[in-house]
């Protein structure tokens, strides 16, 4: 499946679960903070994407409710497939 289609699908997955811009919930906040706790971060977020922005489902740590797609970096991780690891955001490009 070429990388727009696949794309295409997942806006219209994200469209059908209707979870944008909705107001927290718990067991999504518990998931966040549960990853902020396993992993020693300082923060964690559910994050959903959309062509235009990046939207924190659930946010642990000191994130905006959402930033524009061309500062985050969960597009990356979309369109590689591979795991991302940012040890220090504020280093890297």
């Amino acid at each position: 499946m070429l990388d727009n289609q696949r794309e295409a699908l997942g806006y219209q997955a994200l469209a059908e679960a209707s979870l944008l811009d909705t107001p927290p919930e718990r067991e999504f906040d518990v998931l966040a903070k549960l990853a902020q706790t396993l992993l020693g971060t300082s923060m964690s977020s559910i994050t959903l994407i959309t062509p235009e922005r990046q939207w924190f489902k659930a946010r642990c740590g000191p994130l905006a409710a959402e930033t524009p797609r061309e500062q985050a970096f969960c597009p990356v991780v979309v369109e590689t497939e591979a795991p991302l690891t940012v040890a220090d955001a504020r280093l890297d490009a």
